[in-house]
């Protein structure tokens, strides 16, 4: 491990086809990591390497165990559902939109080599992300109760991709002090899906539970096909597998872009911006639907 002290920041910057979710990054690792130009193309190694079979999995949210969990007397953990814990504390702690962010990138290949000050890399990588948004007022409902008359509960959703990227990188030193760095990356998209939850409504009385919902679904994907039955549902068996002569589902182009800093000896800083660009999906299928569940004893 490098004994410098490395202060890097990664932006996440999506365009209007984003390829997935905005957001920062702290990377104080990155500079010793072999793949830290897939994060900052200016973070190049010094020397060339080839390497495939990486698998990287990262998980972002707004809420967990400390959301639900909380410490009682003598050392015990009780659930949000406890007695001592008030509906107040509880929904201090829910927000109004909560989220869930999970980035997969399987590295298949890559292959490095440098000549002078410059390193040139390639990569083949399949790479996957999963974005679900969830309102508060479920969780608030489940801890506070129902009481008569009809309430909104907010709006669900939920969207996700996974495609293949071929990239090429480019990183240069500039003197002692500063480096550059870029990535060109040619993405073939394999699977997308769009789900949207738009209207959520729950009436109660004293006899019934009623919820009104209103949603709608994309999904791309070239793989299979799907059409409503004859009781207008979708179930497995309107399925239709199409084989994998049908793929790619879109494609695109995106750019990577960085820079390294060392204004003084043992002090690095680096910036980047990833992602910048996105996947046209020239193949989909479009659904949506709009109905009431009446259900009692809740």
């Amino acid at each position: 491990m490098s004994k410098k002290v490395c202060l890097s920041l990664v932006l996440l910057v999506g365009a209007a086809i984003s390829l997935g979710a905005q957001g920062f990054q702290e990377s104080f690792f990155l500079r010793d990591s072999r793949l830290s130009y897939q994060y900052n193309p200016a973070l190049a190694p010094d020397n060339g390497f080839i390497g495939a079979a990486g698998l990287q999995l990262q998980d972002y949210r707004s809420f967990g165990l400390s959301t639900f969990l909380y410490p009682q007397e003598g050392g015990k953990l009780a659930t949000f559902l406890h007695p001592s814990v008030s509906a107040e504390e509880f929904g201090s702690r829910i927000r109004p939109d909560n989220y869930i962010l999970k980035n997969l990138r399987y590295n298949a290949f890559s292959y490095g080599f440098r000549r002078g000050e410059v390193l040139h890399t390639f990569d083949l990588n399949l790479h996957g992300t999963l974005g679900i948004s969830l309102p508060g007022e479920p969780f608030k409902l489940i801890k506070s109760g129902t009481s008569p008359g009809s309430q909104s509960l907010g709006r669900l959703r939920g969207e996700g991709d996974l495609y293949l990227e071929l990239a090429y990188g480019y990183s240069r030193r500039i003197g002692d002090h500063l480096s550059v760095g870029g990535r060109v990356k040619l993405l073939a998209g394999m699977y997308g899906v769009d789900y949207n939850v738009t209207r959520l409504e729950l009436t109660m009385n004293e006899q019934v539970c009623q919820a009104e919902v209103d949603a709608e679904l994309d999904l791309t994907d070239k793989l299979l096909k799907f059409s409503p039955g004859d009781d207008g549902y979708l179930d497995w068996k309107t399925f239709v597998y199409k084989g994998l002569g049908n793929l790619p589902s879109g494609g695109g182009v995106a750019v990577d872009l960085g820079i390294r800093y060392e204004p003084v000896e043992g002090l690095e800083l680096s910036a980047s911006v990833l992602d910048l660009g996105g996947i046209l999906w020239y193949y989909g299928n479009a659904a949506s639907s709009s109905g009431k569940v009446t259900f009692t004893g809740f």
